[in-house]
């Protein structure tokens, strides 16, 4: 009888360089998630037509004003001009919850415009938003 020597492979180990890429990787599709979500948020804010504190229907009457009634004026975020409230009470009540969102929201449009007035030679430079987490 003979014997035969086994031979058992073992899978080589990963290379730093490739466990960095999967990380960064990773890193990325987790990022591109949250974006997507915060681009879905944005986009069913505008098509809203409510209060985003309260909830109550905000009606565009024949004159194509804004009103959730005939002595109410829809109030939009000054800054994002997004998220509609049907009182100054309620976006001021809603400033907590909506400063994050409002805060990236003006970040991308920044992001944006300066994109577009980079083939503008002739524009001017805007200051960035103030970050919510900065004592607003």
């Amino acid at each position: 009888m003979t014997s035969h020597a086994m031979e058992i492979s073992t899978p080589a180990a990963p290379s730093t360089n490739s466990l960095i890429n999967d990380i960064l990787n990773s890193k990325a599709n987790h990022t591109k998630s949250l974006e997507n979500a915060l681009a879905n948020l944005i986009e069913s804010q505008i098509k809203i037509d409510s209060c985003t504190h309260c909830g109550k229907k905000l009606i565009l009457n024949a004159n194509n004003s804004s009103s959730a009634a005939p002595s109410c004026n829809i109030v939009f975020c000054p800054d994002c001009k997004v998220s509609k409230y049907c009182s100054d009470e309620h976006l001021k009540a809603d400033q907590i919850r909506h400063k994050h969102i409002c805060y990236d929201l003006r970040l991308r449009l920044a992001y944006m415009n300066a994109n577009n007035k980079s083939t503008d030679s002739s524009s001017s430079t805007n200051s960035p938003p103030t970050n919510p987490n900065n004592g607003k």
